[in-house]
């Protein structure tokens, strides 16, 4: 089960970590394969100049469970955009359709610069594969051009780095970038989870 269409859009940055089967015992219960075979052949980290990376849900969910106000082992903290969207996975259990048992999935977008929770797909290598490089997607969710912008004015991130695009100074500009700094992922967002309602 190889990303064909993810590996060619989010070229792999340096030094991935290649967590071994007992460093993600905890969540393949729960994992669907295809991201058990991202992890294990790809490894976490950077990928596409850090538009995207692949995270260590270890590392992850705990921010997560403070702003779902629970722990839930079915929830997996797995991808990190450029502007500090937490993508999970949550594993919904098993449902009959038609005498039939499916295994039944999603994932999930937590925005922590808007405080908004959406679904986004409902197959995880639906997700990788196309989702993740639709066009629109890109420019719209991944907010391309402003990445674009960042990359020429800071370089690429770095694993636990992040564009963060100044609220204030943006609104009102239309599609212009205003202010971009790069920041570490996790001291920002944890900054915005203590500053939001």
């Amino acid at each position: 089960m190889k990303a064909e269409n993810f590996s060619q859009l989010y070229s792999p940055g340096e030094n991935l970590i290649v967590p071994s089967a007992e460093d993600i015992s905890a969540y393949t219960p729960y994992m669907n394969p295809y991201i058990v075979d991202l992890w294990t052949s790809s490894g976490y980290g950077i990928y596409g100049d850090g538009m995207i990376q692949l995270v260590d849900p270890s590392e992850w969910n705990p921010l997560l469970e403070r702003w779902l106000g629970r722990i839930d082992p079915t929830n997996t903290v797995i991808l990190l955009s450029g502007f500090g969207e937490i993508y999970y996975h949550r594993d919904l259990g098993e449902h009959e359709i038609e005498g039939q048992l499916y295994k039944v999935e999603d994932i999930t977008c937590l925005d922590l610069n808007t405080g908004k929770i959406r679904r986004i797909a409902t197959d995880s290598k639906n997700f990788f594969e196309e989702w993740l490089c639709d066009p629109e997607v890109r420019a719209r969710e991944l907010k391309q051009a402003w990445f674009e912008h960042g990359l020429k004015e800071f370089g690429a991130l770095k694993a636990g780095e992040i564009f963060y695009l100044d609220p204030v100074r943006f609104e009102g500009a239309g599609e212009e970038v205003i202010n971009l700094e790069k920041v570490n992922a996790k001291e920002h967002l944890q900054f915005l989870y203590e500053i939001l309602p």
